[in-house]
């Protein structure tokens, strides 16, 4: 009966770890860095039959530099099945099958960032 009660407690934990996260919203899985936030007015769509877009702006609500953003992407997007395109000091490009996810710095005090997902077919 004890190992039900403890089984029970992990998988309750580990479902509250795994949906505690946040994600970008219009994004289907790119996560939400801690300490930025969306900025829900400047979000962009577009999509025809042959592709698509959407663009979000996302602001830190703490000192947070660029550097710092390239980290956390790099390691949970890689976990996510994303491949590094190019690399430069103010951008970073991921691929995956025919998507392409753009991480762009607009501002660096306070930090604003622009993060797009073009579908390319």
């Amino acid at each position: 009966m004890k190992q039900f009660y403890l089984l029970t407690l992990f998988i309750l934990l580990f479902a509250t770890n795994c949906f505690a996260s946040n994600f970008i919203e219009g994004f289907e899985d790119i996560p939400l860095m801690k300490g930025l936030i969306q900025t829900k007015n400047d979000d962009f769509s577009f999509a025809n039959e042959e592709t698509g877009i959407t663009e979000v702006k996302l602001n830190a609500k703490k000192k947070i530099n660029f550097s710092n953003v390239k980290k956390f992407y790099k390691e949970s997007l890689s976990q996510m099945g994303w491949s590094i395109k190019n690399e430069s000091a103010e951008s970073i490009s991921f691929y995956r099958e025919n998507t392409v996810l753009d991480i762009q710095k607009i501002k660096n005090t306070p930090l604003k960032i622009s993060i797009s997902l073009k579908n390319i077919y």
